[in-house]
């Protein structure tokens, strides 16, 4: 849940913040195209992974929660990701790279929020995310082939 707070906090922060920026369609598709490459690998490798040689049932029972935390967490990511994505394209102007931003007053302070600004940040954050849990499942790989190790060796 805290993730989740992070990366919506993320959002709007660097939509206030990134306010006068130009992004161009081509950057923000780009990068959720990227996003979604390292969501398909990553998915890829967690669904891959094998504990079949794994006969101690807690050992076994610990690696396959820890491979389902992390496909949770991909899942979540991604969606997460994708809801803010279709938004964003709602706000788009017409087919060329030009997307509304919201603006509004408060008292007599104009505010501006920029969508696709808001959207490149998190989508970086994401991708980001999505290398730390690829070390993650590396790191996964790695306990399972040492308990494998450890009950070969008894």
């Amino acid at each position: 849940m805290k993730k989740y707070i992070i990366l919506i906090a993320v959002y709007f922060f660097a939509g206030f913040l990134l306010a006068n920026c130009q992004v161009p369609s081509s950057l923000v598709n780009t990068l959720y195209t990227l996003s979604g490459i390292m969501f398909s690998v990553g998915m890829s490798l967690i669904v891959a992974a094998n504990t079949q040689n794994i006969r101690n049932p807690d050992a076994k029972k610990e690696v396959q929660d820890n491979l389902n935390a992390l496909l949770y967490r991909y899942i979540a990511n991604f969606l997460t990701l994708t809801a803010i994505f279709a938004v964003t394209l709602i706000f788009k102007v017409d087919d060329k790279e030009r997307f509304q931003v919201l603006s509004f007053n408060v008292g007599h302070k104009e505010f501006v929020f920029n969508y696709p600004a808001a959207l490149v940040a998190l989508e970086i954050v994401c991708i980001l995310y999505y290398i730390i849990n690829m070390m993650d499942t590396r790191k996964q790989f790695q306990d399972i082939e040492t308990k494998i190790d450890q009950e070969q060796s008894k």
